[in-house]
This record gives C-alpha cells, sequence and structure tokens, in this order.
C-alpha cells in the first residue's frame, strides 16, 4: 500500500490504542527488580492503516476534525519522505538495520511498498506491563517501561504517566505517600551505542500526590571530547514509583489500583500534559494539551499486598 493523504493520522483514543496492540512474549527482567515482563507493541505503520478507515464518528469521539486529521497526515507524510532520503549511517543512528534501511531506498525511488515492508521500515512502541517490585500492607514498589525499536518518525517531546490509589480491606481509597521523587529515567542512543543513559526526565508540576508525568525530548544532540555532535534518539526509559502508608495512619494496603500510559506528540509545541478526568479514587489518565498526541501503551492493574498483580480493563 502507497503512503497517501487520505491516511488518517490522528490521536489515538485509548480504546483504539487498546485495539492495535499485541502482547510481547516474557522475557527476563534487570536482576535487581527480578521477575518477568510483558507488553504491546504498537507499530507506526499499523496505527496508520487502522486510522486509514477510522469513521467520522470516531474523529469526533476524539475530538478530532477532517482537517486537523489532513494537516497532520501532510506532517506525518514530509517527515517520511525527509527520513528514507537519509544516507546509510544517519539511518544506523537513528537504529534502522539493514532491512528498513533498504525498504527506505526502495521507498526514495518511488517504489510502491507492501504492508509487510512498511512494518519493516517503521519504528515499533513496547510498553511493558506495569510490573511490580515488591508490595505489602505498609509499602509498595512499581514501574512502568517502554522502548522504541528505532527513532520513530516523528520526534518532539513524549510523555509517560502513573496514576495509582490504595484500598483497604474494606474497599474505602486512601492516601499513601510517595517514599521518594519518582525516579524516571530515559536512555538516548544512536546506532546501538548509549551516549546518554539514565537521563532524568522533567516531571510535570501541580498534579496530586496521586499521579506522576514525566517529560522528555525524543532526540537530543551528544557532543564527544573531539567536539563533534552525535543525534541521539530516546530509545528506552522506565518510570519507578515507591509508596508508603503514613506512620500515622493505622490503615493497611489491601490493593493499588495503578494505571499507566505513554503520550507520543506528533503534532505542537511543548510535551503533553495529562488530563486527570476524575478526582480519586478514579485513576482514568488521558494527555491534554496545544498539540496532537499518540496515546499508547494504556494499562491498568491491581496490586495485591501479597506481591500479585491483576491486569485491570482499560
Amino acid at each position: 500500500m502507497k503512503m497517501t493523504k487520505k491516511l488518517l493520522s490522528v490521536v489515538l483514543a485509548i480504546a483504539m490504542s487498546a485495539s492495535l496492540m499485541v502482547p510481547v512474549f516474557a522475557s527476563p527482567l534487570s536482576e535487581s527488580e527480578g521477575g518477568e515482563k510483558t507488553g504491546y507493541v504498537v507499530n507506526e505503520y499499523e496505527y496508520i492503516k487502522a486510522l486509514e478507515t477510522a469513521t467520522t464518528e470516531k474523529l469526533q469521539s476524539i475530538n478530532y476534525t477532517k482537517e486537523e486529521a489532513s494537516r497532520e497526515v501532510q506532517a506525518f507524510e514530509k517527515a517520511f519522505d525527509e527520513r528514507a532520503r537519509l544516507s546509510d549511517k544517519e539511518l544506523e543512528g537513528l537504529g534502522y538495520n539493514a532491512e528498513a534501511i533498504e525498504i527506505m531506498h526502495k521507498y526514495a525511488e518511488g517504489k510502491t511498498l507492501t504492508d509487510a515492508e512498511y512494518r519493516a521500515a517503521t519504528a515499533e512502541l513496547t510498553t511493558y506491563k506495569i510490573a511490580l517490585g515488591n508490595c505489602g500492607t505498609k509499602a509498595a514498589r512499581f514501574f512502568y517501561e517502554w522502548e522504541w525499536s528505532q527513532c520513530p518518525v516523528i520526534t518532539l517531546k513524549d510523555s509517560v504517566a502513573v496514576r495509582w490509589m490504595a484500598y483497604d480491606s474494606q474497599g474505602k481509597d486512601f492516601n499513601v505517600l510517595v517514599t521518594t521523587v519518582p525516579q524516571g529515567t530515559v536512555d538516548y542512543y544512536n546506532g546501538s551505542k548509549a551516549y546518554y543513559t539514565g537521563q532524568r526526565v522533567t516531571l510535570e508540576g501541580g498534579l496530586d500526590f496521586n499521579s506522576v508525568n514525566a517529560q522528555f525530548p525524543m532526540m537530543k544532540t551528544y557532543t564527544t571530547p573531539a567536539g563533534v555532535n552525535v543525534q541521539t534518539y530516546a530509545k528506552k526509559g522506565k518510570l519507578i514509583i515507591n509508596v508508603k502508608v503514613d506512620q500515622s495512619v493505622s490503615t493497611n494496603i489491601n490493593y493499588i489500583l495503578v494505571a499507566a500510559m505513554y503520550g507520543h506528540t506528533t503534532a505542537g509545541i511543548g510535551a503533553p500534559s495529562i488530563s486527570l478526568s476524575a478526582p480519586p479514587p478514579a485513576i482514568s489518565i488521558s494527555f491534554s494539551a496545544n498539540m496532537k498526541v499518540n496515546q499508547m501503551g494504556a494499562y491498568k492493574a491491581k496490586i495485591r499486598n501479597n506481591s500479585t498483580i491483576e491486569k485491570l480493563p482499560i
């Protein structure tokens, strides 16, 4: 399928993004955290294909006009065309493998690509399920991880958001304290080499203490000791949350509800801010700002005080 201006590239509502996610096989976590992690993979091209068939009603349901969609499509197509004209070295630096580079050359020559070729030449975002470090009656540690297979076509500022609420044995919600500042880090790569590791993210201010939104630029310039500038992209990252029951409170944690989401900006200025549609105990998250944001990897879970975790419907 040749990429055309009929494609509808829009902000993806949670329901739409969930339908595009494909389970990832379990793989070991880092030794420091233990356990296993599974997640969802979202491909840029698969988004485009799904949006191509979006109805007018679907666009309206996510507060999007056809004019806005058309402008965003043009921006995406322009970026894709520019990406296809980069040199092999530049594409390698953006994480493209030999197969993807060959496909990009084919596209630049005006040849028609198959669906499989489009998928192979576009980035995949893996957003891992909310993972559990530990959870007892007085404290818990949980985290949310993400990783791009290569640099996405649109590179502005992205966000990762997490919201939570604790409940006692009677099902009554209560507040738990964040024991340390939420730890959000991003690793920036050029090719297979990490130039920045553990880069701190910007935490959005003005949120209630049951929420955190980590904001970061997709691109970052690294200057070598010799003065050479290297363009790096945000390949992967993690957001870690540590909470505990205040010492003055006798209530015990029975379980904690947690919601997490990745926001990929496709148009606009600045970084996505989160919109908390309802006060606690609701844990819904969406992104809102003067921009267009693909809301990816939406996930909700129930963490019990015996350190077990259960996936919940979005």
